[in-house]
Protein backbone atom coordinates (compact mmCIF):
# COMPACT_ATOMS: atom_id res chain seq x y z
CA UNK A 1 0.00 0.00 0.00
CA UNK A 2 2.89 2.37 0.70
CA UNK A 3 4.20 1.73 -2.79
CA UNK A 4 0.85 2.65 -4.35
CA UNK A 5 0.68 5.89 -2.33
CA UNK A 6 4.24 6.70 -3.40
CA UNK A 7 3.39 6.14 -7.07
CA UNK A 8 0.25 8.30 -6.90
CA UNK A 9 2.05 11.10 -5.05
CA UNK A 10 5.14 11.14 -7.29
CA UNK A 11 3.58 10.34 -10.67
CA UNK A 12 5.07 12.73 -13.27
CA UNK A 13 1.78 13.23 -15.17
CA UNK A 14 -0.81 15.46 -13.54
CA UNK A 15 -4.55 15.40 -14.16
CA UNK A 16 -4.42 18.74 -15.95
CA UNK A 17 -1.86 17.31 -18.38
CA UNK A 18 -4.30 14.58 -19.35
CA UNK A 19 -7.12 17.09 -19.85
CA UNK A 20 -4.94 19.42 -21.95
CA UNK A 21 -3.65 16.63 -24.18
CA UNK A 22 -7.10 15.09 -24.47
CA UNK A 23 -8.59 18.43 -25.45
CA UNK A 24 -5.89 19.00 -28.03
CA UNK A 25 -6.46 15.53 -29.46
CA UNK A 26 -10.21 16.12 -29.77
CA UNK A 27 -9.63 19.53 -31.37
CA UNK A 28 -7.15 17.97 -33.80
CA UNK A 29 -9.59 15.23 -34.77
CA UNK A 30 -12.42 17.69 -35.36
CA UNK A 31 -10.27 20.00 -37.45
CA UNK A 32 -8.72 17.08 -39.34
CA UNK A 33 -12.18 16.17 -40.60
CA UNK A 34 -12.54 19.75 -41.84
CA UNK A 35 -9.11 20.24 -43.44
CA UNK A 36 -5.97 18.35 -42.40
CA UNK A 37 -3.56 21.27 -42.85
CA UNK A 38 -5.70 23.46 -40.60
CA UNK A 39 -5.57 20.80 -37.87
CA UNK A 40 -1.77 20.56 -37.99
CA UNK A 41 -1.36 24.34 -37.99
CA UNK A 42 -3.80 25.08 -35.16
CA UNK A 43 -2.80 22.24 -32.83
CA UNK A 44 0.90 22.76 -33.52
CA UNK A 45 0.59 26.43 -32.62
CA UNK A 46 -1.37 25.57 -29.47
CA UNK A 47 1.25 23.03 -28.36
CA UNK A 48 4.07 25.54 -28.88
CA UNK A 49 2.14 28.23 -26.98
CA UNK A 50 1.39 25.88 -24.08
CA UNK A 51 5.03 24.77 -23.98
CA UNK A 52 6.26 28.35 -23.88
CA UNK A 53 3.75 29.30 -21.20
CA UNK A 54 4.67 26.38 -18.95
CA UNK A 55 8.37 26.84 -19.58
CA UNK A 56 8.34 30.52 -18.72
CA UNK A 57 5.71 30.91 -16.00
CA UNK A 58 4.95 27.59 -14.30
CA UNK A 59 7.46 26.06 -11.92
CA UNK A 60 7.03 22.39 -11.09
CA UNK A 61 8.75 20.14 -8.63
CA UNK A 62 12.26 21.18 -7.63
CA UNK A 63 12.49 24.09 -10.08
CA UNK A 64 12.96 27.24 -8.06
Amino acid sequence: MKFLKYIVKNFPVDTRDIFVLGGLAMMFYGLYDFKPWVAYAVVGTAVVAIGLFFGLFVKRGDQE
